[in-house]
């Protein structure tokens, strides 16, 4: 069975970059071509039409990033390009929901609770779940990459607040509106704890823990 598992997911790819190209995009494989050039790394029309026709059972990770940016995508929605709730071997001997393929490949997928060594199948009410072996290491694998997002979340919240402050700064500049001192120190000491927080999630680059 393991074997034609590598000719799926080039399958799979390859039937997603076609779909993309021809009937949401509507161009040739030439201009997909020449878009990829322009990101700076051209995957020849031969290889596109190799991979849309099946000739070609691989796709290189170089070649698949610059092909999603080029048919405005990302890379993990060419490899699993959904129905969600279809299944789809994300192994050579597991099947489960395209979503926790996706979930898994982008490091989203943590595990906790008491039963940390198994993540609940979504979409399924059957109660099934997959066992991860080695559990806490591969929490702990993942704990850099989670931090991150979390510190990510806080930066999207910290720059909305310095939007909102420099309106407030404006606001006090023009005499538009009425701003006390109080309301914009109130905002700068939460963008500073904004600031905090994700430092400790994240560490400035050349901090004591590298990272």
């Amino acid at each position: 069975m393991s074997d034609v598992w590598p000719d799926e997911i080039t399958a799979r790819i390859a039937a997603e970059i076609k779909r993309l190209r021809e009937k949401v995009l509507d161009v040739s494989g030439q201009w997909l071509s020449d878009r990829t050039e322009e990101l700076g790394h051209r995957v020849s029309r031969s290889t596109i039409s190799e991979i849309e026709t099946g000739r070609r059972k691989s796709i290189t990770v170089a070649d698949l990033i610059v092909l999603a940016a080029a048919l405005d995508t990302s890379p993990i929605a060419l490899i699993y390009p959904g129905p969600y709730r279809s299944t789809a071997r994300i192994l050579p001997k597991l099947e489960q929901p395209q979503i926790w393929g996706v979930r898994w490949f982008t490091g989203d997928l943590l595990l906790g609770g008491k039963d940390r060594d198994r993540s609940e199948v979504p979409f399924d009410d059957g109660g099934h779940y997959v066992l991860i072996p080695n559990a806490e290491q591969y929490n702990e694998n993942l704990r850099a990459l989670s931090n991150a997002r979390e510190a990510a979340i806080l930066y999207d919240r910290k720059a909305a607040m310095w939007r909102e402050l420099n309106l407030l700064r404006h606001y006090k500049t023009t005499g538009e509106r009425p701003v006390s001192d109080e309301q914009i120190q109130t905002i700068t000491n939460a963008i500073a704890d904004y600031q905090i927080q994700i430092d400790n999630l994240v560490p400035p680059l050349g901090g004591d823990d590298g990272g």
